[in-house]
């Protein structure tokens, strides 16, 4: 699986701190696993699930978990290779 477009949310930045979405965005980023997440996804573009496991060194349930919070809010798409 692979994750990209996490640079897109600061694309309109007034817009993603707005109420409720940005109390939203601020809860999900707030864990430093997803944020680290969507710095590796917005700074190579597109992150393959097994990378982002070696460098954050969690689980794949973990990496499961966080990529469904941070895919259901619209912060980063993800697509099945192979």
């Amino acid at each position: 699986m692979r994750y990209r477009d996490a640079d897109k949310l600061f694309t309109d930045s007034r817009k993603a701190w707005d109420f409720p979405y940005g109390a939203i965005l601020r809860k999900v980023l707030a864990d430093e696993n997803r944020l680290a997440i969507v710095r590796m996804v917005g700074n190579c573009g597109e992150v393959c699930a097994c990378d982002l496991l070696a460098d954050l060194n969690i689980s794949q349930p973990t990496l499961s978990h966080h990529m469904k919070v941070l895919c259901s809010c619209g912060i980063v798409r993800c697509r099945q290779e192979g």
